[in-house]
């Protein structure tokens, strides 16, 4: 998919389809229907049972597929330091050398369980089927949740405003009643299609409210809010933009340059750990750093072709930029750094370039 949309002049990279709200939201309420399913409050049965078989509980290559297709699609913001390089690197390249490179990251996520089809005495280290099963899936169902709660935040930040947020939790809340009273119908008539009316209802009320939430997403990048002056006064962050950034270049003061996305968690461990602290604060109003931040949340072709220009198709993204020699009038190479940071890396980093 993404080589067939970059063939088609889409400017995107790894992690797009978090970059699209509508996509965040439909996710954030699948999980936390598969967390109500996980904790017991009902049971895929009938017809939604069958579309769940042939997607990704189907045996055979149609269920392994849609198993991978939900993994990938799911797990995407946790692969930024393991497969960031790999990944910049094989969607700069032609389609036969991404789609070996793809085919060999797919091969290493199915390998555990290739394993246990080759070498069944593997099988005896898994735990015995036991009444731990019922519990161990009821404890699943909290995951599913921190997901879609983590996915509501992501939401929350792409859109305008925290009214657009809470429309979302009051659908994922009317989503909840309606598979509750659809559980709770009684078995006689006319009760039993009375109960579901209201059940259906209430899921129409959700998509309702999703859709007027939706209608509020700015699909353009935000403007810039802070200029460059009030951001150094602050000590604070610059934003990026191609302007912005040339200007500070044809300066003589260091530059750093953070490229991030909310749905990014490596970028907001690294933040918390590295880069927002006191210490790296001060560092850099010490050597009078500039600190310019693009958000990548939402899709923003600057920031894109920032990325590709550095070899990289997604975030996170730090480069630094070291003092202009007075003497020749030419800044250092730009040095890109690993994408786990410590406290430690960005002052050696400052220091000694």
């Amino acid at each position: 998919v993404l080589i067939v949309l970059q063939k088609t002049g889409e400017n995107i990279g790894w992690g797009f389809q978090l970059q699209n709200p509508v996509v965040v939201l439909l996710l954030s309420y699948i999980l936390f229907v598969v967390g109500l399913n996980l904790s017991g409050m009902f049971e895929f049965t009938g017809r939604l049972a069958n579309i769940g078989q042939d997607l990704t509980q189907k045996k055979g290559y149609t269920g392994s597929f849609f198993t991978g297709a939900l993994a990938t699609i799911v797990a995407t913001p946790c692969t930024a330091p393991f497969m960031g390089i790999a990944l910049g690197y094989a969607l700069l390249q032609p389609p036969v050398v991404s789609m070996a490179i793809f085919l060999a990251l797919g091969f290493g996520l199915a390998l555990p369980y290739l394993l246990l089809c080759v070498i069944p005495a593997l099988r005896k280290a898994l735990p015995r089927p036991g009444a731990w099963m019922e519990t161990f899936r009821q404890f699943l169902a909290f995951p599913m949740f921190a997901s879609a709660a983590w996915l509501l935040w992501v939401y929350g930040q792409q859109v305008e405003g925290y009214y657009t947020g809470l429309m979302a939790l009051l659908g994922a809340v009317f989503i909840a009643m309606g598979i509750w009273m659809w559980k709770r119908a009684p078995a006689h008539q006319p009760a039993r299609s009375f109960i579901h009316f209201i059940a259906a209802l209430f899921i129409i009320i959700a998509v309702s409210i999703a859709s007027i939430s939706m209608a509020k997403i700015p699909m353009t990048v935000a403007k810039i809010e802070n200029s460059i002056e009030e951001a150094a006064i602050r000590h604070d962050t610059i934003p990026f933009s191609p302007a912005t950034f040339d200007e500070l270049i044809a300066g003589k003061d260091p530059v750093f340059v953070e490229m991030t996305a909310s749905w990014c968690i490596t970028c907001k461990v690294n933040e918390r750990i590295a880069l927002k602290t006191e210490s790296t604060k001060k560092l850099f109003e010490d050597h009078n750093v500039s600190y310019v931040q693009g958000d990548w949340t939402n899709q923003n072709p600057e920031i894109t072709n920032f990325l590709k220009s550095h070899g990289r198709n997604g975030v996170p993204l730090y480069v630094f930029y070291g003092e202009r020699d007075p003497t020749t009038n030419t800044r250092p190479e730009p040095v890109v750094l690993p994408q786990l940071l410590t406290n430690g890396l960005v002052a050696d980093i400052v220091i000694n370039q």
